[in-house]
């Protein structure tokens, strides 16, 4: 925890911008990639998943992801990852 504090207090103007960005851009790959297994279970199984934890279950993702402020994506009724309530992103 210490070490994450040091590196964002040694993040200004542009570096902590462009940090953001490509946390922010990372995070839609992911969401993308949990959508994609999403449709894959469809196509298989003839539903879409649950949740992100349904999917690791299965194995087609090794660990929980999560966004760049740590927080775990959720799969809503409309079967699509989404950012969790409590993401700061």
């Amino acid at each position: 925890m210490l070490w994450a504090e040091l590196f964002e207090s040694a993040l200004t103007g542009r570096s902590r911008k462009t940090h953001a960005s490509t946390g922010i851009a990372g995070a839609d790959e992911d969401i993308e990639h949990i959508n994609e297994i999403g449709a894959a279970i469809r196509g298989e199984d003839g539903r879409l998943p649950k949740s992100v934890r349904e999917i690791m279950q299965i194995g087609l993702i090794g660990g929980e992801p999560v966004d760049p402020t740590g927080h775990a994506y959720v799969i809503r009724s409309d079967g699509k990852a989404h950012f969790g309530e409590e993401s700061l992103v």
